[in-house]
């Protein structure tokens, strides 16, 4: 049994990935209506081009709204080998968008 796998299996696990899910929903839905250039911006930025295979199908699901996070959580082992390459992006993206994003998360997730 993998890792992946053992954590999988683990219910606080699970509480954790969909926790990320709706933090990246909530990135996404705030970016959207708050600064559309600075969530453009990093879905052009190197990291997200370079990583936009393994990156396809979650953000594909985050935003399609008849998505669940629960659906969307089995896109996340996939980005497991490269969440510390785009995470300077992600940062980047959360400080542009400040207190909205803080407050979607606080209120969604």
């Amino acid at each position: 049994m993998s890792l992946v796998q053992e954590l999988q299996d683990d219910a606080d696990f699970g509480d954790m990935l969909q926790g990320i899910v709706c933090r990246v929903r909530s990135a996404i839905t705030v970016g959207k209506a708050k600064d559309p250039v600075a969530l453009e911006a990093t879905q052009k930025s190197a990291a997200f081009v370079k990583y936009h295979k393994e990156l396809a199908p979650l953000l594909g699901c985050v935003m399609n709204s008849k998505s669940s996070d629960v659906d969307c959580e089995n896109d996340l082992p996939g980005l497991m080998g490269v969440v510390s390459k785009i995470m300077p992006e992600v940062d980047h993206l959360k400080t542009k968008l400040g207190a909205a994003y803080h407050q979607a998360v606080k209120k969604s997730c």
